[in-house]
């Protein structure tokens, strides 16, 4: 009787204990993200921030002290009142305009100079959080929204940084300093100026929120066009073989024409804060202008303290504008700063401790136990139990989604079981450390994958600190001889994916790459499914030679490759029906010697396909 399997339950990590069913602003988009940016990227920063900092506050000081000289020029120039003379205030004004020059030229540096520091840190850690991620997370999101989080989601880190760190630094210092030399030349004018905040205030958190909503569809409709770009590029021979060109045509277009109006529509909301400064500006000055004239009529007040005052006050505007407009800013950035920790706060690593499993402790005895598993909560497998002796030959036969290549793919922990466990040399296989196992496994597939780079470097992945004449030596093994017909040998670029390689030299660059990992458990999912006849026969001698003494798993459809085998188990719907050597299994099994036994031989793939649509 069949067990029911029953999926284990998974849940997405709460976001920093959010309660679920629990409707709030997310950590992800809270201004307390800045500060927690800033704390994991401040470390060797220090020095710089701090001469960063130092810089904005000369500039305060140059842009208030200029404010202050413009009433020692006025007076000076018309009413000799000042008590410097007019070319010393002059000379005063230039050394000042040169230092916060200097000063802006070194914080700008500084500022960018850390920022691109913290993009290349980040990127770096995602990179990294991307590759410990399990294979059950990365099967249910597209790559393009990894691809978004470290080529774009990083790039606004630097500019949040940078804007707040300028913002706060030098304009704030710069709107405190020209507002004490407002103060200081009219108390109850500055009152009258600094009354517009309340009003400006009011109107940018409206604008935050309807900001917010805005810039996460934005950041979701770069991930889209980005992924119509990928499938394209990635898939360009089906999509050319099947005339799909218009089609994907209109899905770029579609991904770009809504990420366009988005963008629109954030900028359209974003520029909301010039309107209001603008107005509430004009109307301080207007006020300034009338109160100047009466000032100056009745209370016999010079023209440079109203000059000095409007001098600052203009000062002020442009950073006092840039202080307003930081709130908004940022919520589009905290966005994407969001979707960096999104990533990093995953708990969906795969395990990195255990037992180191090393080379010369291993027989390669593999054993399935109960195992069933499946995914997306659908299952593959229904308590499969198996056994690969150390040094035998296992086939794993039978249609296509009976479960054969998944049966490889928990060997080598991409997934973990459901229930049942798998023992390797009698101890469960979870307790070894996952990077050492897999480094006693090669596998070849049926997809090869061929990274950028030369044909040597391809090869050499199985070990990278494998000699040139080990690298040739193990594509001889693999009847390789087409690289030295290539254009520049082993130095010779793939291509992306392997474009420039047929499929029958893609897979024999692959082989030679397990050739040279010379590891003692070897899973072969239909390696030699896309060469011809007489290639086939030159890499089954060369894996005839590298199986031996080696435990191997071999998911095959091939009567050869199934006749070489010491012990076969034929599958369907996740089910081990038959098992036992190729003969025993002839004389045992019905379903069996229809797909392989002699007077079957002339038509194995259309027996195999009805036992697929029957079983």
């Amino acid at each position: 009787m069949e067990n029911e399997i029953k999926p284990k339950p998974t849940e997405a990590p709460a976001e920093n204990g959010t309660k679920k069913g629990r409707k709030a602003v997310s950590v992800y988009e809270s201004p307390k993200l800045l500060v927690r940016l800033f704390r994991d990227t401040y470390h060797g920063q220090i020095r710089r921030y701090c001469l960063a900092i130092s810089s904005m506050a000369i500039m305060a000081a140059a842009t208030s002290g200029l404010a202050l000289l413009i009433r020692q020029a006025v007076n000076g120039a018309y009413f000799n009142e000042a008590s410097l003379s007019t070319g010393m205030v002059a000379s005063i004004i230039v050394a000042l305009s040169v230092v916060k020059g200097v000063a802006d030229y070194s914080q700008r540096v500084l500022m960018t100079t850390i920022g691109n520091q913290v993009v290349a840190r980040l990127q770096k850690r995602v990179f990294d959080k991307v590759l410990r991620l399990r294979l059950g997370y990365l099967g249910l999101h597209h790559s393009s929204m990894l691809t978004t989080v470290v080529t774009q989601n990083t790039l606004v880190a630097r500019g949040a940084l940078t804007a707040a760190a300028t913002t706060f630094g030098r304009d704030a210092l710069t709107v405190v300093g020209l507002n004490a030399v407002m103060c200081y030349q009219d108390p109850l004018l500055w009152i009258g100026a600094i009354a517009i905040a309340p009003p400006v205030i009011i109107g940018i958190q409206r604008i935050i929120r309807r900001i917010r909503d805005i810039s996460s569809r934005e950041f979701v409709g770069m991930a889209d066009v980005l992924k119509s770009t990928q499938e394209t590029l990635q898939g360009v021979k089906t999509v050319k073989s099947f005339t799909m060109e218009q089609t994907m045509r209109e899905r770029f277009q579609t991904s770009i024409e809504t990420l366009r109006l988005r963008s629109d529509e954030v900028v359209r909301i974003n520029s909301l804060t010039s309107p209001l400064m603008e107005t509430m500006g004009g109307l301080v000055v207007a006020i300034l202008v009338f109160y100047a004239g009466w000032q100056t009529v009745a209370s016999g007040k010079t023209p440079g303290e109203f000059m000095s005052f409007l001098t600052a006050f203009l000062l002020a505007y442009e950073p006092a504008k840039r202080l307003a407009n930081l709130h908004v800013t940022l919520q589009r950035d905290l966005i994407g700063i969001g979707g960096v920790y999104r990533i990093l706060d995953l708990n969906e690593d795969e395990p990195e401790t255990g037992t180191v499993l090393a080379r010369e402790d291993l027989t390669g005895h593999i054993e399935f136990k109960d195992v069933s598993f499946g995914y997306n909560a659908t299952p593959v497998l229904n308590d499969i139990s198996l056994e690969a002796k150390p040094g035998t030959i296992v086939a794993l036969v039978g249609p296509s989604g009976s479960g054969k290549t998944t049966i490889c793919a928990l060997l080598e922990r991409f997934y973990e079981p459901w229930s049942g466990n798998i023992t390797i040399d009698g101890k469960d296989f979870s307790t070894f450390e996952i990077t050492s196992l897999r480094k006693l496994i090669a596998s070849v597939g049926q997809d090869t994958v061929l990274f950028s780079g030369t044909v040597r470097e391809n090869i050499r992945l199985g070990r990278t600190d494998a000699t040139d004449e080990e690298v040739e030596a193990a594509a001889s093994a693999a009847a390789a001889d087409f690289i030295s017909g290539l254009p520049q040998g082993f130095e010779t670029l793939v291509g992306e994916r392997g474009f420039s390689m047929s499929g029958g030299q893609a897979q024999r660059i692959a082989i030679a790459r397990a050739i040279l990992k010379d590891a003692p458990i070897l899973i072969l999912d239909e390696a030699t499914s896309a060469l011809d006849t007489e290639t086939e026969m030159q890499v089954k001698q060369a894996l005839s030679r590298l199986m031996k003494g080696r435990t191997t798993l071999v998911v095959a459809h091939r009567l050869s490759t199934i006749q070489g085998a010491d012990y076969v188990y034929l599958m369907t719907a996740g089910r081990i029906i038959g098992e036992g050597s190729h003969s025993q299994m002839l004389t045992m099994s019905p379903q069996y010697r229809k797909l392989f036994g002699e007077e079957n031989d002339g038509d194995r793939e259309a027996a195999m396909a009805e036992f697929e649509v029957f079983s």
